[in-house]
């Protein structure tokens, strides 16, 4: 279980007690297999030491913070790229390098600009099967640090991509259009 891994853990990492059941659902499908995670948020890395007790050895664990100190985790075995998630630039720089991933988690900066770019960039990089878990959603409800709730928040954005979801079938005649191939890529939304 996810939750015994965060207790392991020597490093300092904050996690939602809440979350566990979620990430043990979603993710044992991954266990014993070779697979690339990234996580966005690096602190002091305690997640991503997390990550390689619950995942084992064999999976490659990157991470992905703002902030140059965190390369400091990289003598842990992790993979640290310092860069700006709300920056498209970034994620096509970084995914270059990287290639195609399994498992993206956000626990990075928590804006809905950074939220929506994370997703909306990494979407492409995603292998078939693979899962994006944008934690801290609750953020698009905040009004006094992030601004929100706002019509370009990142739950509206989530509720735009379930809608371009279920114009998939070809009775709907009223979901928006689909530019970026979203609908294509995504088999669904959970919260």
């Amino acid at each position: 279980m996810i939750s015994d891994c965060f207790f392991r853990s020597t490093r300092p990492t904050l996690k939602w007690s809440g979350y566990f059941p979620a990430y043990d659902a979603l993710l044992e499908p991954y266990l014993g297999k070779p697979i690339t995670l990234v996580e966005v948020g690096v602190g002091r890395g305690g997640s991503l030491q997390m990550w390689r007790f619950f995942f084992g050895s064999a999976v490659r664990i990157v991470g992905i913070d703002i902030d140059p100190a965190t390369k400091q985790v990289e003598r842990d075995g992790f993979e640290i790229f310092i860069g700006d998630q709300a920056s498209p630039k970034f994620w096509q720089w970084f995914f270059e390098r990287v290639g195609p991933v399994d498992v993206l988690i956000d626990d990075g900066g928590h804006s809905n600009l950074e939220q929506i770019v994370t997703v909306a960039e990494s979407i492409p990089h995603i292998q078939d099967g693979g899962v994006i878990i944008v934690e801290d959603t609750h953020t698009s409800y905040m009004d006094r640090e992030f601004g929100t709730p706002h019509p370009y928040d990142f739950m509206h954005f989530a509720a735009y991509i379930v809608d371009l979801i279920n114009g998939r079938n070809p009775d709907v005649t009223s979901a928006p259009k689909d530019s970026r191939q979203f609908a294509a890529s995504v088999y669904r939304v959970e919260s």
